[in-house]
Order: structure tokens, then C-alpha cells, then sequence
């Protein structure tokens, strides 16, 4: 029904598509949509999506701040070493590059971009496709996990965004703390906060907006108890690591006592020449007759004062 529409009205999205005819495509195992005619298309390949994410980024830019330099598919220098999809330059001299993600991006590739833009005194800003929010599996967890990729970009200490080009939203990836939200998300599990665009201003390094300020005040507050509780716990480690020291030296001590030589406690044989041996107390001669070797006044617990009364 749409084929003759389709060949009269419809056009290839990208520029210089050298063969920018579209037809209808029906198709057994996929939904029916459109295509190239053959041979047409050689133009690097680049989704509706990505194309709507950069255009809309630098209409807003451009509405919002005006003495901002604003290029799609910027490059950061003369070389073309690197190239932002859209890239904002600030009246100081100081650029800010926004790179819209719906391409699968592995870790390794994202830390090497990261890098070069820091070793160009770039500010890089990631906004994932919105096609690349991925809900949670389990009711356990939060809405939200992070891809690992996403969980670099937290851990590299950068705030998680995703696009929406249809709708012109972004989200923001936050831990839900109490009642109060965090932008800081703390591992890869978390919510987002959706706001439009036109409620969003641009910073230096990123995204800002009354809720998000609240929130980066939150995550402060929230950072100064981590670090009182990190503190805490760290003294508490302390003294127990002293208290197991201090049963380990008292054991040994015990096993020191346990294998020490005891003292020889065996009545003495020797006898002087009149027969008597001295006693183990007082070291006068004792009767021979005596086995305890001590005179009965010497032996311990023997009362020598009078009786007490009954």
C-alpha cells in the first residue's frame, strides 16, 4: 500500500547519499520497512536516531546559549584525531563535547576516548541512546542497570544521561536515598530522573537545573556521611585488630607457662651426719621420721596463736 508513496515522497535522512531513493521493503521474518534501492546507500551507515539526537542537541544549544560556538561532528583539532558529534566552545576558549551513544561501545573503546579528550583539556559529556536504558531484571532491585560501559563512566566519577531525540528528554541516573535523590549513583543498580530539555541549563562540565543542583547538594551531604562512616569504621577495624592482638599474646603467654620446666617439689634426701635433713621452710633439721620435710610450725595454714572461740 505504501510503495507508491514511498518512491514519490521519501528521501535518504543522510546528506551526501550519493542514491537517496527509498522503497518499501515486506519482509517473512522481520517487520515490513524501507530500504535502498540496490546498490544505493555506500554512505557510512548512521541510525535515524543518532542523526535526530545530534540535530536536536545543537538546536538547543544554540537556542539556550547563543555566544556558544556550537558544531555537529566537531573536531577537537586539525588532524580530525578526534570528533565529537556536537561540540561546544565557550567564549573563554574552554569546549565541551557531547557524544550521543547508540553504537554498542565496549570499556576499553570508552576509556580511550575519555582519555583523549582529557589530554585536550576537553569536557566530555555522554548521553546514551534511549534505546540503551536497560531495566532491571529482578523486583528486588531498583528500575535501572547500568551497562558496563555505563558502570565505567560512574566510576570514572562522570554522571549518566541517555537521550531521548523524539521526545527531547534526558535522563539522569540517580541512587534513591530516603526521600531524596542522589546524582552520584552508587553502584549499577539505581532510578533515573527525566526532565525536558528546555528545563535544563549547560555548565562548564555538563548538564544543570534547579533539581539537579538540589541533587549534586544531596550527593555532598551524602559523600561527608560516607566519609564520617568510612572513618568510624576504619576505628572500629582498629581496635579490633588491638583486641586480637592482645588474645594472641595472652595465649602464648599461657602456652609459655604450659611448656615452662615446674619446680622440683620433691622432698630434699639429703641427711646430715646426725640423720636429720633441714627443713623445706625454715632450713633447720628436721626429724627424720618427719616425710613432710617441714617442722609442723613451718607448714602452711598452721595456726600457732590461740584458738579462736567458737
Amino acid at each position: 500500500m505504501l510503495r507508491t508513496f514511498t518512491r514519490v515522497n521519501l528521501r535518504c535522512l543522510i546528506d551526501d547519499c550519493s542514491a537517496p531513493d527509498i522503497i518499501a521493503v515486506s519482509r517473512e521474518r522481520r517487520r515490513d520497512g524501507f530500504s535502498h534501492r540496490a546498490g544505493g546507500g555506500a554512505h557510512a551507515p548512521e541510525s535515524v536516531n543518532h542523526l535526530q539526537g545530534k540535530a536536536v542537541l545543537a538546536l538547543w544549544l544554540r537556542s539556550q546559549l547563543p555566544d556558544w560556538k556550537v558544531q555537529v561532528e566537531g573536531a577537537t583539532d586539525t588532524q580530525r584525531s578526534r570528533v565529537a558529534d556536537v561540540l561546544a566552545t565557550l567564549p573563554d576558549g574552554k569546549r565541551v563535547a557531547f557524544e550521543i551513544q547508540y553504537a554498542p561501545l565496549t570499556v576499553a573503546e570508552w576509556r580511550e576516548r575519555h582519555a583523549s579528550y582529557v589530554s585536550q583539556g576537553i569536557t566530555d559529556v555522554w548521553l546514551w541512546g534511549h534505546t540503551r536504558l536497560h531495566r532491571s531484571r529482578s523486583s528486588h532491585d531498583p528500575p535501572v542497570r547500568l551497562s558496563d560501559v555505563q558502570d565505567e563512566v560512574r566510576r570514572a566519577g562522570l554522571t549518566v544521561h541517555w537521550l531521548n531525540p523524539d521526545t527531547a528528554e534526558v535522563a539522569t541516573a540517580v541512587t534513591r536515598l530516603r526521600s531524596d535523590h542522589l546524582v552520584s549513583i552508587e553502584d549499577r543498580f539505581g532510578e533515573v530522573v527525566v526532565q525536558k530539555l528546555d528545563e535544563l541549563g549547560l555548565a562548564p562540565d555538563g548538564f544543570t537545573s534547579g533539581e539537579l543542583s538540589s541533587i549534586a547538594a544531596l550527593t555532598g551531604r551524602w559523600d561527608a556521611e560516607k566519609e564520617l562512616g568510612r572513618v568510624e569504621r576504619e576505628r572500629r577495624q582498629a581496635e579490633m585488630a588491638a583486641q586480637r592482638q592482645r588474645r594472641a599474646a595472652e595465649q602464648e603467654a599461657q602456652r609459655a607457662m604450659a611448656i615452662a620446666p615446674k619446680p622440683d617439689r620433691t622432698v630434699p634426701t639429703s641427711r646430715a651426719p646426725d640423720g636429720t635433713r633441714p627443713c623445706r621452710v625454715c632450713g633447720k633439721p628436721v626429724a627424720a621420721f618427719l616425710a613432710s620435710g617441714m617442722h609442723i610450725g613451718c607448714e602452711p595454714g598452721f595456726w600457732t596463736g590461740p584458738r579462736p572461740r567458737r
